[in-house]
């Protein structure tokens, strides 16, 4: 063979080499692939449970190029060194896009023998799953809120079938909700509940309410989300914004119930809100003396955790003999009012003394009439 066809033949095989290898790489199949991103556990006292219950919540990630199915997880609760319980983990999103992060939970009930408060550590396996086809984004929350209701942290909202073909409904329709940390993204708990109707027509509607616990969700350290799924199509992950439905807790006012005429009435109230609420931001002091028709109003100012009268504008003095009734209002940075009298708390004190049938501040206009009518008189020569 000649030198020239030696070289041909090379050329040949290594063009059909990388013809192959490329063929190859181009057609290669695409795969999910799950990672564990993080994991919480903590103990919930009875009732949740006989005694108690042991909850582990965590999160994976879809890193590879297809969504995936079926992922098992294993969580193994541990008391000492002894394993007391292994539970298959819930898988709250079925279908893991892409780079989608899904929630999973695992709880451990106690018994008499070994009480789920004495779990000291748990261990999260992941044990495989299945690549699948991407469900289609044909759901869209519309929209959605969050706030506290008594023990519980209440996720409502809408959603939407946006696919329009007949027949194309939604059908056995779950809805997730996620919160997370600020700080670092990492899992804090998550919730899933039915859409109502579970099955949604071509461009029909429908709404969720989600009942999450553990009731007091630090809403000022936590993100929130929600995803609908159902048997055919996915949502796109929709950040809910918290809306604080807490009224303030407004305190037993600690007054001086028998002042004297001269007195300024001392007054203190404590008003509350939880430590993941809005803020307090205004109280008022509404009073009036008896026989008047409406009330005056004092804006108290926050002294060393207590709202009081400013020196500026005093409660009191008020006149001998006066009954003076009045209650609290107080509103926070979110607009929730609360007042005593709504509570049916009126609130009143009397004044020492017999009522001199002549209003205070006529008293006092009288008085400095007097004054002034004596100096003019004194200084009668000098000014005129």
């Amino acid at each position: 063979m000649s030198r020239k066809t030696t070289l041909i033949l090379l050329s040949m095989i290594a063009l059909t080499t990388l013809t192959t290898a490329y063929r190859i790489s181009s057609v290669k199949a695409a795969a999910a692939d799950i990672r564990i991103l993080s994991h919480r556990g903590f103990y919930s006292p009875p009732p949740v449970g006989s005694y108690g219950t042991y909850n582990v919540v965590g999160e994976i990630e879809n890193v590879g190029d297809a969504a995936a199915t079926n992922v098992s997880i294993t969580v193994t609760f541990y008391i000492g060194s002894v394993v007391i319980a292994t539970r298959n983990a819930s898988i709250l999103i079925d279908n893991a896009l892409p780079n989608a992060k899904v929630p999973f939970k695992a709880g451990y009930a106690g018994t008499s023998d070994a009480h789920a408060e004495w779990v000291n550590r748990y261990t999260v396996s992941l044990n495989g799953w299945s690549t699948t086809q991407s469900k289609p984004l044909m759901l869209q929350v519309l929209n959605s809120t969050y706030y506290v209701d008594g023990t519980l942290t209440q996720t409502l909202g809408t959603l939407k079938n946006i696919e329009t073909t007949p027949n194309a409904n939604a059908t056995n329709t779950q809805v997730t909700v996620i919160f997370h940390y600020k700080s670092n993204n990492s899992i804090f708990w998550a919730s899933r509940s039915p859409a109502n109707p579970t099955a949604i027509v071509p461009d029909g509607k429908s709404t969720f309410k989600i009942s999450s616990y553990p009731a007091s969700i630090p809403h000022d350290i936590v993100n929130a989300t929600v995803v609908a799924e159902s048997k055919e199509y996915l949502s796109n992950t929709f950040l809910n914004p918290m809306r604080d439905t807490i009224k303030p807790t407004i305190g037993t006012p600690a007054f001086l119930n028998s002042p004297t005429p001269q007195q300024i009435i001392p007054l203190n109230v404590a008003v509350t809100k939880p430590d993941y609420a809005s803020k307090v931001k205004q109280v008022l002091l509404y009073y009036k003396a008896q026989g008047e028709q409406t009330f005056k109003i004092i804006n108290l100012t926050l002294v060393e955790g207590v709202w009081r009268p400013p020196l500026t504008s005093p409660f009191g003095p008020f006149g001998a003999g006066q009954t003076i009734s009045f209650y609290i209002e107080a509103m926070d940075e979110a607009g929730n009012k609360q007042s005593t009298l709504s509570q049916g708390l009126l609130y009143q004190f009397t004044v020492q003394g017999e009522v001199s049938g002549v209003p205070l501040e006529v008293l006092i206009v009288a008085f400095i009439a007097v004054v002034l009518i004596a100096v003019i008189y004194k200084y009668r020569k000098k000014l005129f």
